[in-house]
C-alpha cells in the first residue's frame, strides 16, 4: 500500500476539523495530503502546556511538541507536518488583555462562561463603541518534513530544529496573484542538520466587545464579541455612536457566517497558496511515480 503524507491537525475540536477542511478543500483534493486530527487516533493526547509570550510561540511550541510525541510513539508512519494554532483576544482598553492568556482569563481550568464575565465585568464602565475595541487573532504553525526522501525516511533531527525554531526565519516572496505570501514565512532546512522546516501565518479580526452576552452558537468569547466587517474589516471605526455595540456577535451568526469572515478563516486563507506551492515543491505532481522511485 502505498504511503499518503498525512497533514495532522494538533486539536481535538471536531468543530475546527470541519472549518479546517472546508478551507482547504482544495489542497486536499489536488495533492495527496491526507488531513487528520487528534481524533483519529486512541492515543489519550498530553496536554501541552501555553507557556510563552506571543501567540506565535505558543502555537510553535505545539506543534513541535505534537511532532516529537507522534514521532517518539510511533503513532502515524505517514506524518508529514503537524498544523497548530493558538488564538486570543486583544482589548486595547485592557492593555491587550486577555491576550496570550484568553482561555484561561478567570483562572486554569475554567469556563468560557467565567472568561466572559470577567472581561465583561472590567468593562463595564467603559460605554462607548471607541474604547471598546477589540481583536480576535490566530496564529498557524506548520511544522513539515522538507523533502519526501526525510519524510519517507521520517528521521528528523529534533535536537538541531529546535533552535531553527527560534532563530532561522526567513520571509517569503510575494506570490503574483495573491499577496498571501507576505503574511507567510518560513524557516528553510537549507544548510542545515535538520530535515524539518516550518511555515507560520497571522489571521486577525478586529471588532468591538458588546456590552452584554448574546448569541447562543460558538464557544469562546464568540458570545461578546462583534466582528468589524466593514469596508476595512481591521480598522475598527472608532465611533461613539452605540450603534457598533448592537451589532451580532460571532455567536448570533451562522457558522457559515462567521466563518466568512472570523480571524480563523484568515489564517487559513493566508497559509493555503504557501501551503500548496510548498506541498507541489516537495511532492511534485506525479507523486506515486516520484515515490516509486524512493523506494
Amino acid at each position: 500500500m502505498q504511503k499518503r503524507p498525512v497533514l495532522l491537525l494538533a486539536t481535538t475540536n471536531k468543530d475546527k476539523r470541519i472549518e479546517f477542511e472546508a478551507a482547504l478543500k482544495s489542497i486536499l483534493e489536488e495533492t495527496p495530503l491526507s488531513l487528520k486530527t487528534f481524533l483519529d487516533y486512541s492515543h489519550v493526547m498530553p496536554e501541552i502546556e501555553e507557556t510563552r509570550t506571543t501567540f506565535l510561540a505558543n502555537a510553535t511550541l505545539k506543534a513541535k511538541q505534537t511532532l516529537t510525541y507522534f514521532i517518539s510513539n510511533r503513532l502515524e508512519p505517514d506524518l508529514w507536518g503537524v498544523l497548530s494554532d493558538d488564538s486570543g483576544l486583544m482589548v486595547p482598553e485592557l492593555n491587550n488583555a486577555p491576550g496570550v492568556y484568553s482561555a484561561r482569563y478567570a483562572g486554569v481550568n475554567v469556563s468560557d462562561t467565567a472568561n466572559r464575565e470577567k472581561l465583561l465585568t472590567q468593562l463595564k464602565d467603559v460605554k462607548i463603541a471607541s474604547k471598546r475595541t477589540a481583536q480576535f487573532i490566530t496564529c498557524l504553525v506548520l511544522i513539515y518534513y522538507a523533502s519526501k526522501e526525510a519524510w519517507y525516511e521520517m528521521n528528523p533531527d529534533l535536537n538541531s530544529y529546535n533552535e531553527v525554531l527560534e532563530e532561522k526565519r526567513l520571509t517569503a516572496k510575494p506570490n503574483e496573484t495573491s499577496k498571501s505570501f507576505e503574511d507567510a514565512t518560513f524557516s528553510s532546512a537549507a544548510a542545515m542538520s535538520s530535515s524539518l522546516a516550518t511555515l507560520s501565518v497571522t489571521g486577525t479580526r478586529a471588532g468591538w466587545i458588546a456590552l452584554e452576552e448574546r448569541g447562543n452558537q460558538g464557544f469562546g468569547y464568540d458570545k461578546v464579541f462583534i466582528p468589524n466587517i466593514a469596508a476595512h474589516p481591521n480598522k475598527a471605526d472608532t465611533t461613539e455612536h452605540g450603534e457598533y455595540l448592537h451589532r451580532k456577535t460571532f455567536a448570533e451568526m451562522s457558522l457559515e457566517a462567521k466563518n466568512s469572515c472570523s480571524h480563523r478563516t484568515d489564517a487559513l486563507t493566508k497559509l493555503k497558496i504557501p501551503l500548496q506551492s510548498v506541498v507541489s515543491q516537495i511532492f511534485g505532481h506525479n507523486f506515486y511515480n516520484n515515490l516509486d522511485k524512493i523506494e
